[in-house]
């Protein structure tokens, strides 16, 4: 018997609904879907920024150097101005000069392509990000409507 079977046998035993809690738990952790979901689907670095207090801050992120980017707070004046409209914004190059602040150099060197679409689930303001960089196969729309379809549908469902 192996230490993870040792140990699986320990909880069950002692106590036996532990591990089927942490599986629930996991189940309904954003991140955790958020992760999943953008693995399936082969996006490698995305993020989702939410809208507090007149500021957008990360609120997920997979892929990204997290360090910088938890550390970049945007104002809605910022959005407004450079992505006023809801609908897709599909950026290369200089065209995403203005959104790569908001990344590491890390990140900003491997950025080839910026996919930016902004949205609301229960009432909250969201903005989705995601990035390429030029080895990549562009991310078919398709895919990204879908983890952002999905991601709404999961902060409704939690706040309905």
């Amino acid at each position: 018997m192996g230490l993870y079977d040792k140990v699986v046998s320990f909880f069950q035993i002692k106590h036996p609904g532990l591990l089927k809690l942490a599986e629930n738990e996991l189940e309904n952790n954003p991140s955790v879907i958020f992760n999943n979901a953008a693995r399936k689907l082969n996006i490698k670095k995305a993020c989702i920024l939410v809208y507090n207090d007149d500021y957008y801050r990360l609120f997920l992120s997979t892929g990204f150097s997290t360090d910088v980017l938890s550390e970049s707070v945007s104002t809605s004046d910022f959005w407004d101005g450079t992505l006023p409209h809801s609908e897709w914004a599909n950026l290369s190059h200089e065209e995403a000069n203005p959104f790569l602040q908001l990344f590491s150099k890390d990140d900003v060197s491997s950025i080839a392509r910026l996919h930016i679409k902004r949205f609301t689930a229960s009432d909250i303001k969201y903005i989705f990000m995601s990035a390429e960089d030029d080895q990549e196969p562009a991310i078919p729309d398709s895919d990204l409507e879908f983890l952002v379809s999905s991601f709404s549908s999961f902060i409704t469902e939690k706040n309905g």
